[in-house]
């Protein structure tokens, strides 16, 4: 049996690049061109549908098409405002409606992974920050937690 005495291996792979120190996690572009798109032609035709129908058929039609609409607006809204950025230690994290709320990622206790969602929690359950696993970086931050809770351990010891 043969045992080693040198330093640990890395966790990483030889062929991977290092995990950066500061990345934003957002939603794709994808979210973006959609909601502009969707945005321009239901606004364009519900303009159109109040200046040229009258009636039961103009309400009929926008009770349709505003839901919708508010859809394509929110799809934007996500894309500008709702992101999570990462510096270090320190994480920024934006809502849909631009509140921030900042923490470290000593204060994660656990990543509660769901299906297509992530919950950053912290000692008490208290989640700090939500986010999807198919966002921009989103890998990152989950190497970066990784890397960062094996840092913690290895001090420990």
């Amino acid at each position: 049996m043969w045992i080693s005495t040198g330093p640990r291996c890395p966790l990483r792979p030889w062929n991977t690049p290092p995990i950066p120190r500061q990345f934003t996690v957002r939603e794709r572009k994808f979210c973006l061109v959609l909601g502009w798109s969707g945005t321009v032609f239901l606004g364009g035709a519900a303009l159109s549908l109040l200046l040229l129908l009258e009636g039961w058929e103009r309400l009929g039609y926008l009770l349709l098409g505003l839901p919708l609409l508010a859809l394509f607006v929110s799809l934007l809204l996500c894309y500008y405002n709702r992101r999570l950025e990462v510096d270090g230690e320190l994480v920024t994290y934006t809502t849909l409606l631009r509140r921030t709320f900042r923490f470290r990622l000593s204060d994660v206790a656990e990543i509660k992974l769901g299906v297509n969602s992530c919950k950053l929690k912290d000692q008490g359950g208290r989640i700090l920050a939500r986010f999807e696993d198919n966002m921009e970086n989103a890998d990152l931050l989950l190497a970066r937690w990784n890397e960062y809770k094996q840092e913690r351990t290895d001090n420990y010891e």
